[in-house]
């Protein structure tokens, strides 16, 4: 009986993750259309846009203040996006590993641990 009761536990357990997983893809898949749309909305308003460089138009040998303080900032913003994009990717790992350990002790308890590998 207590085979059977953690048999069907476990099996909901697996629906609930399945519908959990189901759904996260389902919003992934949302936001990447949404960025999409924005990307395609904001190409025409940058189309001719060249970021300024160090030496300005003429060529000078002395950098513009104002230019080298927007590509310091430029260059702050995409390692603090490198930065977001390493924790997301850490925190959904890690997310996945603890998802696969207590599958599998669900299925030990279900199965028996020892099994041979299929």
């Amino acid at each position: 009986d207590d085979l059977q009761t953690a048999s069907c536990q476990s099996a909901v357990s697996y629906q609930a993750e399945h519908r959990r997983r189901v759904q996260s893809e389902k919003r992934c898949e949302e936001l990447e259309g949404e960025l999409k749309a924005l990307s395609a909305s904001l190409r025409p308003s940058l189309q001719g846009f060249e970021p300024p460089t160090l030496l300005g138009a003429a060529g000078r040998a002395r950098p513009r203040l104002e230019d080298a303080t927007l590509l310091r900032q430029l260059l702050l913003q995409q390692r603090k996006h490198m930065a977001a994009k390493r924790d997301l990717i850490s925190a959904t790992t890690q997310q996945i590993r603890e998802r696969d350990a207590e599958l599998e002790v669900e299925l030990d308890s279900v199965l028996g641990s020892g099994l041979p590998q299929l």
